[in-house]
């Protein structure tokens, strides 16, 4: 089974870089079925400071990428939350 998604701008949520988003989007989307704690720690490359990312924003670690609002991808990248532990 495959799944496809499109990104349609919406005029409510504001985003400086769509090119970032996206490269984000694609990289936490890769793999099925793994947690957001999972993805980003692929990003990251400490599980314990991947916690503290999620942890700062409220977020549960086990949920999946597809349950998180858009606004959560955004403000990884507005607060530069993955960009000061590794360049993804």
């Amino acid at each position: 089974d495959s799944v496809v998604f499109s990104l349609v701008p919406n005029a409510n949520v504001k985003n400086p870089d769509n090119k970032e988003l996206l490269k984000l989007m694609q990289r936490l989307f890769l793999h099925r079925r793994k947690t957001i704690l999972n993805c980003l720690n692929n990003i990251v490359g400490d599980k314990v400071k991947t916690e503290q990312i999620l942890k700062l924003l409220g977020t549960n670690p086990q949920l999946r990428p597809e349950l998180l609002d858009i606004n959560f991808y955004i403000c990884l990248l507005t607060h530069n939350l993955l960009l000061v532990y590794k360049s993804y």
